[in-house]
């Protein structure tokens, strides 16, 4: 643009005394000015424009937000759809295109030269679920500490989780005609889909997934999963259908899901649990009925807001099974919690 061009202030060219240098200094000025100038100019379009649009928000303590990102005044404006989020531009490092840019944009900023700093990344990688990159990252900070054995040890069972994860999509070719998500059999009240999520779904992979997550467990159909994270969204909803499904509704104390935990089944040579004492088999009992009762709450409302000629034909459930006693179980401790399960893929905490 013309606006934009380099020029001598007028004043410098009416009162310079031009006359008394000579024509090769005078040469040698004009260049250093435009020079000058054109570095100048350089440096400033030089200069990236910031996005204003993206997919995911980067904060400054490196947490992510993900939604339909833009940027408005001083605030970026989140939407996604359970509603709208503002977060100050303060508070962010960087708008991004995706979920790899973002860790492009990390990297750019990591001494890659310094193996802590790789287990760092390598971290981040694992909680939103890049997992080729979290072995990227976790392969370098081995090549520069090779003795480190907390290191060799995360990347392997980082692979591990990597080639499990193939092997089920490759020999389960089911898997991604199943990605949508299931239609409930029962509405599932919020702190109920939280306990299945955090204390029933850890119990599953610890005691289930060997045969039923591998195409050896007839009916009853789990997929694994490796954390608790977003990501992981649908598999435990195809989880929990799959459960349910094994619930009985009327009848809780009776479900086939808690009796099969019982017994030897599957040319196994002992039970998937203890027994009816044992503290895993009492978190699977009291989310059953827990479950149940919210499903019976909820449908006697229902039932309650629409004419009594449709509601005495409905099959009302039976009294709800005592809740479990969620304080109680949180004291004596847990060793399927997840906390311990999940260490699989951070042992440097």
């Amino acid at each position: 643009m013309p606006s934009r061009g380099f020029f001598l202030p007028r004043t410098l060219l009416t009162l310079f005394p031009w006359h008394l240098i000579s024509l090769g200094t005078m040469n040698t000025l004009f260049t250093i000015c435009f020079q000058l100038g054109a570095l100048a100019l350089m440096q400033g379009a030089a200069k990236p424009m910031e996005p204003t649009k993206g997919k995911v928000l980067l904060l400054e303590n490196e947490r992510v937000l993900e939604g339909d990102i833009e940027l408005s005044g001083d605030r970026y404006r989140i939407k996604r759809s359970i509603g709208e989020t503002q977060v100050p531009t303060d508070h962010v490092m960087r708008l991004c295109a995706s979920m790899d840019d973002a860790y492009k944009f990390l990297k750019s900023r990591t001494n890659l030269e310094d193996p802590d700093e790789r287990l760092k990344l390598v971290s981040w990688c694992v909680r939103y679920n890049l997992r080729e990159r979290a072995v990227e990252e976790a392969t370098a900070a081995v090549e520069l500490r090779p003795e480190h054995a907390g290191s060799k040890r995360l990347l392997h069972h980082l692979k591990t989780s990597l080639e499990q994860e193939a092997m089920r999509k490759e020999f389960n070719p089911n898997v991604l005609a199943e990605e949508h998500a299931p239609v409930m059999p029962i509405e599932v009240a919020n702190d109920s889909l939280s306990l299945f999520n955090t204390r029933v779904q850890p119990i599953l992979m610890n005691t289930c997934a060997s045969c039923h997550a591998a195409g050896k467990g007839g009916n009853f159909k789990i997929h694994r999963v490796y954390d608790i994270s977003k990501s992981n969204q649908k598999t435990m909803q195809h989880n929990l259908a799959a459960v349910l499904g094994q619930v009985n509704l009327q009848q809780p104390d009776n479900s086939p899901f808690l009796g099969k935990a019982l017994a030897v089944h599957g040319g196994a040579s002992k039970p998937p649990l203890k027994g009816r004492d044992s503290e895993t088999f009492r978190i699977l009992e009291d989310w059953v009925r827990l479950t149940t009762a919210r499903s019976a709450v909820a449908q006697n409302e229902n039932a309650s807001s629409v004419p009594s000629s449709f509601a005495e034909d409905r099959n009302r459930p039976s009294k709800p099974a005592k809740e479990p006693e969620a304080e109680k179980e949180k004291e004596k401790g847990n060793p399927f919690d997840p906390e311990v399960f999940n260490k699989l893929f951070n042992p440097m905490k």
